[in-house]
């Protein structure tokens, strides 16, 4: 014989609702710092492979006449290390922060790459400086990251050369100007490190997805 189920509720309802949330906040408080810690470990090292795709590094580390690196006096036998730190630099500030949710579910997840300022790359490594015979500390990532096509040396352009120079593929010889090429010139909202994350949503995305896939 067929009954019928009859359900009473004996608190009002914005009660049932707000214990349902934080019974649900509860688990998402949970669970969702595992996601934070997989998620910034899995994207680590895909953000060192996009810099390491990007133009730049590519002729950074390869070296040779008309490189980046022979451009900017990077010694010979230096090029790759060059590159790998810079991508290493940048992987590393991949961080994210969980801020935990409340009875009414609003709570926060902040996935951060690279500082804006660029500090942690312009601030990190003698490698990105060269000591020129005038005794001019020049910082040539600045150029790739905030100084674009700014004149670098008045008075001196670069001459492609193998066996010449620090990078043993140039020199500087007496002419108008030296400056970073265009295509390598940089600024803070558009230069190698900004470019590499253009479009990349769709694989962080899946990075999430496989972290909240977990929980």
């Amino acid at each position: 014989m067929a009954g019928n189920l009859k359900i009473v509720l004996t608190d009002p309802i914005s009660v049932v609702q707000q214990n349902v949330n934080k019974a649900i906040a509860i688990h998402l408080n949970n669970a969702l710092p595992k996601l934070v810690k997989f998620t910034t470990q899995a994207l680590k090292p895909m953000v060192f492979n996009w810099i390491m795709e990007q133009p730049e590094m590519q002729s950074l580390a390869a070296g040779g006449p008309n490189s980046l690196a022979s451009n900017v006096g990077i010694p010979q036998g230096s090029e790759q290390e060059a590159a790998t730190e810079i991508a290493r630099i940048v992987s590393n500030s991949v961080s994210s922060n969980f801020t935990g949710f409340d009875v009414r579910l609003k709570g926060r997840f902040e996935l951060n790459i690279q500082p804006t300022d660029f500090q942690d790359l312009l601030s990190s490594s003698a490698i990105f400086t060269i000591q020129t015979k005038k005794g001019v500390t020049l910082e040539w990532l600045r150029w790739l990251l905030e100084e674009g096509a700014r004149p670098i040396i008045i008075g001196y352009e670069y001459a492609p050369q193998t066996g010449r120079g620090r990078s043993n593929s140039g020199t500087m010889k007496s002419g108008v100007s030296w400056r970073i090429k265009p295509t390598w010139a940089g600024t803070p909202e558009n230069n190698f490190v900004t470019r590499s994350l253009i479009n990349r949503e769709k694989d962080i995305e899946k990075i999430i997805g496989k972290a909240i896939g977990g929980i």
